[in-house]
């Protein structure tokens, strides 16, 4: 009697978890779907960013100077990329696009940033990610499998370069 009870109770157990694993309520969702919208509460430098939630989100395609703090130990052109991102995003609500890969291999999202606002000037079509390069703020770098914006980003880039746009004139 007591092995039955104890079998039961066994089965039970499976079966409950079985049901936990496999119901619909419990599917894991990614923390920001494909195209939301979230307001940007914080910005870490000129390429990552804190959105509603607290999750981080860095932008695909681009690359900034690292800033580390303060002038002394940041890279050339560090503090203006992170002070035009903040012109450009804090406090306002933009809209995220994934490409391909929902995270880097620090847990910070990946996607391409667009201004949400009605009141903005900037062309809702337009990336941050585009102004950043456009405006020679940023580096275009290219991390497959994410390469939707790679050929706009080069060539935008290659303009800013050869302008003498931001990092292109001070760093050089």
């Amino acid at each position: 009697m007591a092995l039955r009870l104890i079998g039961a109770a066994l089965l039970s157990g499976v079966a409950f978890i079985l049901w936990a694993v496999t119901s619909p309520a419990n599917t894991i969702e990614p923390l920001i779907s494909k195209d939301e919208r979230v307001v940007v509460t914080r910005v870490l430098d000129g390429d990552t960013v804190v959105v509603t939630g607290g999750t981080k989100v860095r932008y695909i395609g681009i690359d900034t100077p690292e800033f580390r703090g303060n002038a002394e130990n940041s890279e050339c052109f560090a503090f203006e990329a992170k002070t035009r991102n903040e012109q450009l995003v804090l406090g306002k609500s933009v809209r995220m696009e994934k490409d391909v890969s929902e995270m880097d291999r620090y847990g910070r999202l990946l996607r391409y940033v667009y201004i949400d606002e009605s009141s903005s000037s900037i062309n809702k079509n337009t990336s941050i990610n585009e102004i950043l390069v456009n405006e020679g703020f940023a580096l275009a770098i290219t991390f497959p499998p994410d390469v939707a914006q790679q050929t706009e980003l080069k060539e935008l880039e290659r303009n800013a370069k050869d302008s003498g746009r931001g990092l292109w004139s001070e760093c050089r």
